[in-house]
């Protein structure tokens, strides 16, 4: 069986190749159908996995046919909790071309509850933001 930082570390990377490839039911295949998730845009939150999928789909339609989003992580930490594993990281967004130029990044905070059932893995509460500087009251989206 994987450590729990090997179980977080395999579903970031199943997430990360479905933001690649667009893909809406593979990134909606992540999170339990009864998820709750925390965005850190425009919508305070969604109430399940199919409202979380119509996210998905208008966000990979904004992007241009010739842009993909690499996402990559760090600090990833994992903890176990019976069936369920708490997971803590710093995700970056990278748009690129086609051609593998960067046309813009930005990094936010992403907790995830994972609910366990043997070997599969399925998100049941997803929280992201920034900081936001004080003075400013804008959000920071680099680190």
């Amino acid at each position: 069986m994987q450590t729990p930082v090997e179980a977080a570390a395999s579903l970031l990377q199943s997430y990360a190749r479905a933001v690649l490839d667009k893909d809406v039911q593979a990134f909606a295949d992540l999170y339990h159908p009864d998820v709750c998730i925390f965005d850190t845009w425009g919508v305070w939150s969604y109430d399940d996995a199919q409202a979380w999928a119509g996210m998905a789909r208008e966000w990979f339609a904004a992007l241009p046919a010739t842009e993909r989003v690499v996402v990559t992580w760090d600090g990833l930490q994992a903890r176990q909790f019976g069936d369920a594993l708490s997971v803590q990281a710093f995700l970056t967004y990278t748009a690129m071309t086609d051609q593998g130029e960067k046309i813009r990044a930005m990094t936010n905070r992403l907790s995830w509850v994972v609910q366990r059932d043997g070997d599969a893995l399925q998100v049941v509460h997803e929280h992201t933001s920034a900081p936001a500087d004080h003075e400013s009251g804008k959000v920071i989206l680099q680190r």
